[in-house]
Formats: structure tokens, C-alpha cells, sequence
């Protein structure tokens, strides 16, 4: 609270022809800190540089009173896509025996310094290729799975994640015939 009043103040006498000659702080016997446009026994004088014509807009909130132009430019994705389309979200794969095919759209190609990942319900896939679009994941059990494609740059901090995709594999088994309308009944005997 005392460092928004004391900015505040201090903006105050940046517009004032004292701002020109130098303001003074000090902090007092209870360790809070002070500025006036006069000096005071123990305060230090700090020149302020005034700023003449517009003051671009900022946000307080943003790191270092970046500008609004120039965070909207930092916030574009540098992939205009990045998906999994198979297996599509909600997709039930039948029996697979462990395999479940993975195919990603990513526009533009991927970048130089730029790895491209997929991960399998939280844990990361080792066999997928560089710059691969494809992978083929084995020893996938039945249930539901959720799959995630990610871009790293070289020092390993995320660059984009696309996004999830939950799907189910069902295992067919004498436990669990397969049904529906187009299969015959099982032999009677």
C-alpha cells in the first residue's frame, strides 16, 4: 500500500517543474519510506527524467510496463494448428490389441529448434520420430486415455500445447462379445 502511494506521489511531482530539479527520499525511525520535492536531514536526492508526449499504454500487472501492442504480439501462437485428429476426440478404438494409431496437423512445418511431443495420459511418448506426425503407441490397455501434443524449443520450455483429446480403447473378449446390429448371434449348441 505505502509503495502504491509513494509511486503515485512520485508520478505527481513528474509533472510538476520541481520533478525537473530532483526529488528527495528518506526512510523515517519505522523503516517507511518517504519522497518530497524538498530536502530533509538524511534524505538522498534521486533525479527524475520527464517524459514529454504521449505515454504509451500500459498495464501494471504486465512484466516490465510492457506495452499493450507489443504483449499482443508476444501472445500469437507461433503455430496456427496444432492437433491430434486420430483418434478423434470421444473415439472409442475396438480391438486393437494394443495399438492405437496417432496422426497431428501442425501448420507451418515445425521449426528449427523446435521438438514436437506427445504424451499419453500425462507420460511422456519416447518413440516418436523428429518432426514425425505419426507415432503407432503400443500396449495401450483398455479404458480411457487422454493424449496431448506439445512443442518444446531447444531449452526444453514449452512453446504450445494443443489440445487434449479423451478417447476409449475397448477390448472385445468371451467376457465381452462384441454387439450391435449388423453381427450375427453366437452359434447355439
Amino acid at each position: 500500500m505505502h509503495l502504491r502511494i509513494s509511486l503515485m506521489f512520485l508520478a505527481a511531482l513528474g509533472s510538476t517543474a520541481h520533478a525537473a530539479e530532483g526529488v528527495w527520499k528518506w526512510v523515517d525511525s519505522q523503516g517507511v519510506t518517504h519522497y518530497a520535492d524538498r530536502p530533509v536531514p538524511g534524505a538522498v536526492r534521486i533525479d527524475i527524467k520527464v517524459q514529454s508526449g504521449p505515454v504509451p499504454e500500459t498495464d501494471l500487472a504486465s512484466p516490465a510496463g510492457t506495452t499493450t501492442a507489443a504483449r499482443a504480439v508476444s501472445v500469437q501462437p507461433p503455430y496456427s494448428q496444432l492437433e491430434i485428429w486420430k483418434p478423434a476426440p470421444e473415439e472409442s478404438v475396438v480391438n486393437t490389441s494394443g495399438v492405437v494409431q496417432v496422426r497431428m496437423r501442425l501448420e507451418p512445418a515445425i521449426r528449427p529448434r523446435h521438438t514436437l511431443a506427445v504424451y499419453l495420459d500425462g507420460k511422456r511418448v519416447e518413440n516418436l520420430a523428429p518432426g514425425a506426425l505419426a507415432v503407432d503407441l503400443q500396449d495401450v490397455p483398455r479404458g480411457t486415455h487422454s493424449l496431448v501434443a506439445s512443442v518444446f524449443d531447444d531449452a526444453g520450455k514449452l512453446v504450445q500445447q494443443g489440445q487434449q483429446v479423451v478417447f476409449f480403447v475397448r477390448q472385445e473378449s468371451v467376457a465381452q462379445p462384441p454387439v450391435g446390429p449388423t453381427l450375427r448371434p453366437p452359434p447355439r449348441r
